[in-house]
Parts: C-alpha cells; structure tokens; sequence
C-alpha cells in the first residue's frame, strides 16, 4: 500500500495538472465550495474522517464527480478502503476521462480491490426520421382508362374514315371520267355526259376527303390522349381541352360540310 504522505500529496494535488478534477474545482458554487474548502484544510491536518465527512457534504449540495474521488482519497487515507473503493467505482461509472480512471483505478488497486473496467461511451443515438404516413386513397394515380371507351375519339375516327373513303371514291370516278371522255371514239354527246358530272364529283371528293381527314386525325390524337390519361370523375384540364378542340373540329367540319 502507498504511504499516508503519497496518498495525501495525490489527493491534495486532486489528480494532479492532467487530469480533470482541478479544473472541476474551480467551477464549485459558494456553498458546495465552502465546504470542500473546509475538507481540504480537514485533509491537510490529517484528519481524513472529517475531511470525507465534508467531501459528502459538498457533493450533496453539488453533484461533481470529482468530489466522489476527494472523499474515496480522505476514506483511504482514514484506513476505510471499502468505503474508499465504492467511492472510487462510483467516480469510475461518472465516466471520467482516461487519466481520471487511471487514477481512480490506481486506488483502487492500493485498496486491493479490482477496478471496474474503463466505461464505453454511449454511442450517438440514431436520428429520428419521421415515418412517411400513408398516402390518401384519393391522392393515388387513379387507374387509365381504355382508349377504345372513348366515346368522342369514336365518334371522330369512324365518320371521318368513313366520309374520307367516300370523298376518294368520289375523285376516283371524276378521274376516270375525265380519262374516258379524253379517250377518241366518243360523240360529242357522250363526251359532254361525261365530263358534266365529274366537276362535282371532283369537289365534292376533295371536300369530303379534307373533312374526313381532319375528323380522322382528330379521332386518333384523340384516341392517343385517351390511353394516356387517368380515368376521373371530373376530367382534368388537360383532357377537357383536348375534349374541347376535338368538338370544334367536328363542329368546323359539320358547318363547312
């Protein structure tokens, strides 16, 4: 066992330059200060006993750690290593740096006790992330809706194929009209009953196959934005424009027909 002089230097020193307990010292309170000033003085006439008697009484006002070890030092000086050894495991478990613990186990050990291991810090806890609530049924995608229920889409593509098919048989026949009535062999007679009728077979033909084509084309954009876009009780604004244009179209068409 150390001797009462080195024993007595450590704990007066309070674990020397290096470690934290003198720096603690310094940021006592009055009252908690008053008191480990009277137990230093206690420690220095040597009377231990008294001097952890108020080294408790300090920590009771003040919690430090290091008056933990100031009153194990004063209970080991006063031959109670016992009380000296839970004194110095308790400063241990404050989680003092690593020359405090070497001090404190060094103690320990003058006390022929076995030091408690030096504590691992406690990791940094996981930050918190706020689980994402679930989505509002209503804020989901609502499904697609087929292309091929498309009323308007139909109502554009079919007419329109329709009306264009009729308009370019209309020009066929103007053309073979022409052709023929072009051809020697004919009187005047059956050229002219040619000829008369394919003028207007010739712009009706060009009028319906511009009409059919343009509700044709219509018809099909229609039909496109239709299988890209959600089904919905109310149509988007997107939609509702397309919806729109392709009314006028057929409108435009209707009037110039």
């Amino acid at each position: 066992m150390t001797s009462i002089a080195s024993m007595l230097a450590i704990a007066m020193m309070a674990m020397g330059p290096n470690g934290s307990v003198a720096k603690d010292e310094s940021e006592l309170e009055s009252e908690s200060r008053e008191r480990y000033d009277k137990a230093q003085r206690l420690l220095g006439r040597k009377k231990y006993e008294e001097a952890a008697a108020e080294y408790a009484r300090a920590y009771a006002i003040e919690p430090a750690p290091f008056l933990l070890y100031m009153q194990g030092a004063a209970e080991q000086l006063a031959g109670n290593c016992n009380v000296a050894i839970r004194l110095f495991e308790k400063f241990i478990a404050a989680g003092p740096t690593e020359v405090d613990y070497e001090a404190a186990s060094s103690q320990i050990e003058s006390c022929g006790g076995t030091p408690p291991p030096y504590p691992e810090p406690e990791p940094d806890p996981e930050p918190f992330v706020d689980p994402l609530p679930d989505p509002d049924p209503g804020e989901l995608d609502p499904p697609r809706r087929s292309a091929a229920r498309d009323p308007i889409a139909h109502a554009l593509t079919w007419p329109g194929l329709a009306v264009a098919g009729v308009g370019a048989g209309l020009l066929i026949e103007s053309h073979r009209r022409r052709r023929v009535a072009d051809s020697s062999g004919l009187t005047e007679g059956e050229h002219e009953e040619l000829l008369r009728p394919a003028v207007p077979m010739s712009r009706a033909g060009i009028a319906l196959v511009t009409i059919g084509g343009a509700a044709l084309v219509a018809g099909l954009i229609k039909f496109a934005v239709a299988a890209r876009a959600p089904s919905a009780t109310s149509e988007s604004a997107a939609q509702s424009t397309v919806n729109r244009r392709a009314r006028l179209v057929g409108t435009t068409l209707i009037v110039r027909w």
